[in-house]
C-alpha cells in the first residue's frame, strides 16, 4: 500500500499580510469624509443658489448645509457589512476534518495491510485492487477537497479585507482633496488624489499560495492543482497577482470630488463582484470534476475518490451470511 500524502497550503499566511480594518476605524474615516465635505462646500459658497433679497441671509445658507451629506454613509456600508472571521472560521475548522485523514492519524490501516497478505484467492485480490491499492490516493485526495474548499474560502477573506481597505482608503483620500480645496467663497480645487486597489490581486494571491500539486493523484483541482489556471469571469487567475484598477478623486467643485469618489466605489464593487464570481466558478470547476468521478462507469475513476469493490460477483465481507467460506472455490483462502 502507497502512503497517503498530506495535502496542505499556506493560503492563510497570505490572507493574514492584508490589513483587517474594523467596522469603528472605518466608519471614523467616514465622519471625517462628512465633516470635510460640509466645510468644504461652505467655503465654496452658495453660487447660483443664493441671491441677496431673497429673504436669505448668507448665514442661513451656510446653516443650512450642515447634515445635507448624511447621505455619503449609507455608501460605503455595503463595503463593511461583512466579517472576515466568518470564512476564517469555517477554513479553520476544516483543519479539524482534514486531520483524521493524515497520514499519521491513518497508519493504523497498515496493519491491515499486512494481515491481508497473508491471504490468497479472488476476493483477496479484488480487495486489493479495489480498495487497500487505491486507498491513499484516495484519502489524499479527500484531503484536497477540504484544502480546496479552504482555499476558496480564504480567497473570499482576501475579498472582505480588500473591500474594506478600499473603502477606507477611498473615504480617506476624498477628505485630503476636499480639505485641499481652496478657501473662500466661490472656492475650488486643483487637488487630486491617484491611487490603486487591488481586489482581484489579493484574492489571486491566495489562491496562488494554495498550489499543492494534488493534481498528480487523478484529481484536477481548479484551485490547488492549478494555482487559479481557470479563466473565469473575465480573471486570468494564473496571471493576476498585479491586476488593480486605478482610480483618481478630484474636481473643482464639491459636487465634482464626491462625484468622483462613488465612481471610484463603483469600480472596487465591479472588481468585488468579479472576484468573488470567480472564485466560485473556480470551486464548480472542481465539484464538476468530481461529480465525473463518482459517476463515471469506470471502477477505476470512481475509485479516485471512492475505494471500493464494484463487481458484485465477487464475494466480499459485506456480503453476510453469502460469503464463501470454501477453501476449494478460490474466492478466499489461507495462502499455501
Amino acid at each position: 500500500m502507497n502512503d497517503i500524502v498530506n495535502i496542505s497550503g499556506d493560503h492563510a499566511e497570505k490572507v493574514d499580510a492584508i490589513t483587517y480594518y474594523n467596522d469603528g476605524e472605518i466608519e471614523a474615516s467616514i465622519q471625517a469624509l462628512v465633516k470635510a465635505a460640509e466645510k468644504a462646500r461652505k467655503d465654496e459658497g452658495p453660487g447660483d443658489e443664493w441671491e441677496t433679497g431673497n429673504g436669505q441671509s448668507l448665514k442661513d445658507w451656510v446653516d443650512s448645509v450642515d447634515g445635507s451629506y448624511d447621505w455619503i454613509p449609507e455608501r460605503f456600508e455595503r463595503f463593511y457589512e461583512r466579517w472576515a472571521a466568518f470564512p476564517r472560521g469555517m477554513a479553520m475548522n476544516l483543519d479539524d476534518a482534514k486531520e483524521p485523514l493524515q497520514s499519521g492519524p491513518m497508519a493504523d490501516l497498515n496493519p491491515v495491510d499486512t494481515a491481508v497478505a497473508r491471504w490468497a484467492g479472488d476476493a483477496q485480490t479484488a480487495f486489493y485492487e479495489n480498495f487497500l491499492s487505491p486507498f491513499p490516493g484516495a484519502v489524499t485526495n479527500h484531503q484536497g477537497l477540504l484544502v480546496e474548499l479552504q482555499a476558496g474560502l480564504y480567497a473570499y477573506e482576501a475579498v472582505v479585507r480588500s473591500m474594506r481597505a478600499a473603502a477606507k482608503k477611498i473615504a480617506d483620500e476624498t477628505t485630503k482633496v476636499l480639505e485641499g480645496m481652496n478657501s473662500g467663497l466661490f472656492g475650488s480645487s486643483d487637488e487630486e488624489a491617484k491611487f490603486a486597489l487591488a481586489v482581484v490581486a489579493a484574492a489571486a494571491g491566495v489562491i496562488g499560495a494554495a498550489v499543492t500539486g494534488g493534481g498528480s493523484l487523478g484529481i484536477t483541482f481548479a484551485i490547488i492543482a492549478g494555482g487559479g489556471s481557470v479563466a473565469t469571469y473575465g480573471i486570468d487567475w494564473a496571471n493576476a497577482s498585479d491586476e488593480k484598477t486605478d482610480h483618481n478623486i478630484s474636481g473643482g467643485t464639491v459636487a465634482d470630488i464626491l462625484e468622483s469618489m462613488q465612481t471610484a466605489l463603483n469600480k472596487v464593487w465591479e472588481d468585488v463582484e468579479k472576484t468573488e464570481k470567480g472564485i466560485a466558478a473556480l470551486l464548480e470547476a472542481t465539484l464538476d470534476e468530481v461529480n465525473g468521478h463518482l459517476e463515471s462507469s469506470s471502477a477505476r475513476n470512481k475509485r479516485t475518490l471512492l475505494p471500493h469493490e464494484p463487481d458484485d460477483s465477487v464475494p466480499d465481507l459485506t456480503d453476510g451470511d453469502d460469503i464463501s467460506i470454501d477453501p476449494e472455490d478460490g474466492d478466499f483462502r489461507e495462502r499455501d
